[in-house]
């Protein structure tokens, strides 16, 4: 288990960190520093005692635009007025997948954005989900797909808020 959270940086031993997913390694490795360093985006990195990253979750305020295919349920949320919290990039550590710290990562990152969420007001949590594989694990945590052909989910944060009480007993 990591013993400590904190924002990425150049110190952040990156460079050897793997999830076994390309295109969220190469930006994990490549983009998340200047990412953050541009303020588009925080990205947390979990870190073991040797300051190995174990896992990572990247957050950002978007717009909750409305999508044509949306359900009824969905378009509560995406109303072109409201903001959300976007999970942009998650991963843990390709040697250690299977042992439990993806639900505990998803549950950092759903902790971190119920607090941005107390401090400015936002309505969900957002992700989108690299692969169909995934959907399945994040439905489990209760988040619902925008549509039935989407990998863009939300969770409400209401239930966030729930989730996060949950972790947190």
């Amino acid at each position: 288990m990591w013993h400590t959270i904190e924002p990425i940086s150049p110190s952040s031993q990156a460079e050897n960190f793997t999830t076994g997913l390309d295109s969220v390694d190469h930006w994990f490795r490549s983009n998340s520093l200047s990412e953050q360093a541009a303020k588009r985006v925080i990205t947390w990195v979990c870190l073991a005692d040797d300051n190995t990253v174990m896992g990572f979750f990247a957050l950002k305020t978007v717009v909750l635009t409305q999508h044509p295919q949306a359900s009824s349920k969905a378009r509560n949320y995406f109303d072109n007025n409201s903001t959300g919290i976007l999970i942009a990039q998650m991963g843990v550590l390709e040697r250690l997948q299977g042992r439990g710290l993806g639900k505990r990562l998803l549950g950092e990152a759903i902790s971190y954005a119920v607090a941005a969420a107390d401090i400015a007001a936002t309505r969900a949590i957002v992700l989108d989900a690299a692969t169909p594989e995934l959907i399945g694990f994040y439905q489990k945590f209760g988040f619902k797909r925008l549509s039935a052909s989407s990998n863009r989910m939300y969770l409400p944060m209401s239930t966030a808020r729930k989730i996060v009480r949950l972790f947190t007993q």
